[in-house]
């Protein structure tokens, strides 16, 4: 399966921060929003490739953040659209039918917004799709008046689509659309069709309705308690975004610099029980900040894994469940005893970090929720 990040806006609304720097380029916590969402699909097994399309003017940014960046088991493609500006931008399914276009793509794909920032996995609502086909994913805004500057979609007693309208001057609902959608294998037939025939290929959600009315679309809710959404449109929802993640991946601590210390004191217990001399070969230095050890979290090889698991465990950052949660499916061993796997190692750290009471708990909760388990 493939995803595509739609990164061809201007942001024009966040000059004149984003005249030279493209928004998805933005750092929030000591990474890029780019960076955010790759490290989200670099925990979903069935992504191997994404696609970052952008324009003209912002190519050689994305062209030099591709050749840093490295996700364990994703490979990455940029994809210029050649467009110079908001006069001659293609819109956000004109951008989508040139990627696939350009890749030759033709099957299922997740599409994300590039000024998207989530704080919840992206697995529960892959097994929403994988059950039931397109899905798109929905967020309580909690207030009419917000929900007018987003697309709502209209949806019935089982979660389907019935339509969809682009910022509705009076809203049915305060349920809207996030930019994030997993759409099927016939997919990329269906929005060469569309481009041919729409009167407008500038909003994602005009394709959801249109969409809608030949197939089944599905909506996956995310709740407030399984994580937060921005969308980061303006000064104003960027550096609340920026002060609120810092504080989730700092929590229970005063500072970056008390979480660093932690992290190390972490590292260093972890030296006579873990395996750890193994993670730190891996990587070019130990860990200093919450998202390093999450990138490791995001490493294939299963000690790897499991000794990230055990530091986050022993840092009791509430914010690491939602990163140890994707862990339970992995059933390799953790090390050299085969009957610990990374998932027995995941179950006995979100105890730790109060997801549940026991083990027994944490895989019921955590399957009832859509994440693939493995007791």
């Amino acid at each position: 399966m493939k995803a595509i990040i739609l990164c061809a806006g201007y942001a024009t609304r966040l000059y004149p921060l984003t005249k030279e720097t493209p928004k998805p380029l933005l750092e929030v916590d000591g990474m890029t929003i780019l960076d955010h969402i790759m490290l989200r699909l670099s925990f979903l097994a069935e992504i191997d490739e994404v696609c970052i399309i952008t324009n003209d003017r912002f190519y050689p940014h994305f062209s030099a953040w591709e050749r840093k960046a490295s996700y364990d088991g994703l490979q990455t493609v940029v994809v210029n659209d050649e467009t110079t500006s908001d006069d001659d931008r293609l819109g956000s399914i004109g951008d989508i039918n040139f990627a696939l276009n350009k890749t030759g793509w033709n099957e299922a794909f997740l599409l994300i917004n590039g000024d998207n920032l989530c704080t919840f996995s992206l697995n529960p609502a892959m097994s929403r799709f994988q059950r039931s086909g397109h899905t798109i994913l929905t967020y309580d805004v909690g207030s009419l008046e917000v929900a007018k500057l987003y697309g709502v979609p209209f949806i019935d007693d089982r979660g389907k689509v019935t339509d969809f309208v682009e910022k509705p001057d009076q809203p049915q609902s305060a349920m809207v659309s996030i930019g994030l959608y997993y759409y099927g294998s016939e997919t990329p037939a269906l929005i060469g069709e569309y481009v041919r025939t729409a009167p407008s290929v500038d909003k994602t959600g005009d394709f959801v309705g249109w969409l809608a009315g030949r197939c089944n679309v599905y909506t996956h809710e995310v709740r407030p308690d399984d994580g937060l959404w921005f969308d980061i449109g303006t000064l104003e929802e960027l550096e609340k975004a920026r002060e609120t993640i810092q504080e989730l991946h700092t929590t229970p601590f005063a500072s970056a610099a008390e979480v660093k210390a932690a992290i190390e004191q972490a590292v260093s217990d972890a030296r006579t029980s873990t395996g750890i001399d193994n993670l730190l070969s891996t990587i070019d230095s130990p860990p200093s900040s919450f998202l390093d050890v999450v990138r490791i979290l995001a490493c294939h090889d299963p000690s790897t894994r499991a000794a990230a698991i055990r530091i986050l465990a022993d840092l009791r950052i509430p914010a690491a469940a939602q990163w140890v949660l994707d862990c339970l499916g992995d059933a390799r061993p953790a090390g050299a005893d085969a009957s610990a796997t990374v998932a027995n190692v995941a179950a006995d750290a979100l105890v730790a970090l109060n997801y549940a009471v026991d083990t027994e708990s944490v895989y019921s909760h955590a399957c009832e929720a859509g994440f693939r388990c493995r007791v």
